[in-house]
């Protein structure tokens, strides 16, 4: 009886810790703030005037969309799962808005946590991004 108990101890602590390491503070729901995105020689910055671009994070997964200020139309979506190592956050996208996207499509971005402020700054291809998301509360 006792090694039972021992047993299930062990088992359920095992499982306990693997759920610990997956939390992480970037766990929740962001509100994009500014960005600008650049491709080979040119660089655009967002305007956050003409879009509202939200990011659910959890511990396994990521979801973010992107959608007019005037009109309320989606202009982009896309989903999968995430890992956070360190400063490093990369997000495994397997769901997009748009043709042609070959999945599973990698974005590699390292990130600063401030408070209720996260920056990333990476991409994918020749894409790179460098956004600056507030928590929503």
């Amino acid at each position: 009886m006792k090694v039972k108990f021992l047993i299930t101890i062990i088992f359920l602590s095992a499982a306990l810790s693997g759920i610990a390491q997956k939390t992480s503070s970037l766990v929740g729901t962001w509100k994009m703030t500014s960005g600008t995105i650049a491709f080979g020689d040119s660089t655009t910055k967002y305007d956050m005037t003409q879009m509202e671009s939200m990011k659910i994070v959890t511990p396994t997964h990521f979801a973010v969309f992107s959608k007019s200020t005037s009109t309320g139309d989606v202009g982009h979506a896309g989903a999968g799962t995430v890992k956070v190592e360190a400063n490093n956050y990369t997000e495994i996208i397997t769901y997009s808005t748009g043709t042609g996207n070959k999945y599973p499509m990698i974005a590699k971005f390292t990130y600063e946590l401030n408070g209720d402020h996260w920056h990333i700054k990476g991409g994918y291809d020749k894409y790179i991004f460098d956004e600056i998301w507030q928590r929503v509360k």
